[in-house]
């Protein structure tokens, strides 16, 4: 069988997209691990401010698996920043700040690999959100690939 790359990063940005989606062009992709992953289609009733920032976490470009490793959290975040809540998304100790989302979406990914470690070969992840996820490729002898997009700026 051939192994794939999961490729992880928790706001999906664009750096993120590009990877995923050409990993997922050539056949190498096994799954892009995001926050939030919502398929805005079926919000299109929704106002459109509202709808518009659903887009924006819609992965459909990327021809392959999917997955949300903190939905809760990030949508309470983006609600939250919408409602200005700042209690609930305060730098590193709001409930749904940031940080946790990262970090959440980190054990989300690290789990993700401990079950389907036979199918991945390598774990692509980014600034702040590769601690667990490289722990544990490390502990299955899997490749780590980090990327530092902030050097591009």
């Amino acid at each position: 069988m051939n192994k794939k790359i999961l490729v992880v990063h928790p706001t999906g940005n664009q750096n993120s997209r590009a990877v995923a989606r050409g990993l997922a062009n050539s056949g190498t992709l096994h799954t892009f691990i995001t926050a939030l992953n919502i398929k805005s289609d079926n919000f299109r009733w929704l106002p459109s401010k509202i709808y518009s920032e659903l887009k924006r976490r819609d992965f459909m470009e990327i021809n392959g698996e999917v997955k949300s490793g903190a939905l809760f959290l990030e949508s309470l975040r983006l609600i939250a920043a919408k409602l200005k809540i700042k209690s609930l998304i305060t730098h590193e100790s709001g409930l749904a700040c940031v940080d946790n989302i990262y970090l959440s979406t980190d054990k989300y990914a690290a789990q993700y690999l401990e079950k389907h470690k036979d199918e991945i070969d390598a774990v692509y992840c980014y600034e702040d959100g590769a601690l667990e996820t490289f722990k544990t490729a490390k502990k299955l002898n899997i490749k780590c690939i980090y990327e530092l997009p902030i050097g591009y700026w």
